[in-house]
């Protein structure tokens, strides 16, 4: 299956969840959970984009 999902350019990409954690972990604790909701429903869209044939 060809890659279907195109990286924006404009945004960092993390090398791991590692790396993404604490990048959200940087942040203030009232703005977590906010960032983790973000981040893991992007998540969830791109396995959606590449799962759905």
């Amino acid at each position: 299956m060809a890659n279907k999902i195109t990286p924006n350019e404009f945004f960092k990409t993390p090398k791991d969840f590692e790396e993404l954690f604490q990048w959200i972990e940087n942040h203030l604790p009232e703005d977590r959970p906010y960032l983790l909701m973000a981040a893991m429903m992007a998540w969830n869209l791109a396995c959606k984009e590449v799962n759905d044939e």
